[in-house]
């Protein structure tokens, strides 16, 4: 099984939907009460915003590169990030990173055409 990691923090609320519903759809998928490991690094989010409000896209690539490299340290296998504003600059952490990331903002439209 493979190992996710997450970059939380950056809306509380959302990290804590992502983590309930990763173990939910683990233990379906799997027909097991046991649950999933997962790595999540839950980042500073006022200081994340900042780089984003302020328009220093090379700083928020720079502060959320480094914190997924510590979930590949850590062992993942992929991460995502819990929230849709650092998408932003998703396709320069993409090119930074030694795991997959996957987008949320993607994923969320592929599920979108699929129900059309």
């Amino acid at each position: 099984m493979k190992k996710p990691g997450l970059i939380g923090g950056v809306g509380p609320e959302s990290s804590i939907e992502y983590y309930r519903l990763i173990i939910k759809r683990f233990q379906e998928k799997l027909d097991t009460k046991d649950y999933p490991e997962l790595v999540i690094n839950s980042i500073n989010m006022t200081e994340m915003l900042g780089y984003v409000f302020t328009n220093k896209l090379d700083r928020l690539t720079d502060f959320l590169s480094e914190r997924i490299k510590i979930l590949e340290s850590a062992g993942v296998d992929f991460a995502a990030i819990a929230s849709n504003t650092p998408h932003i600059v998703f396709d320069k952490l993409a090119e930074r990173v030694k795991i997959p990331l996957i987008s949320i903002v993607e994923e969320t439209c592929k599920v979108i055409k699929i129900k059309k």
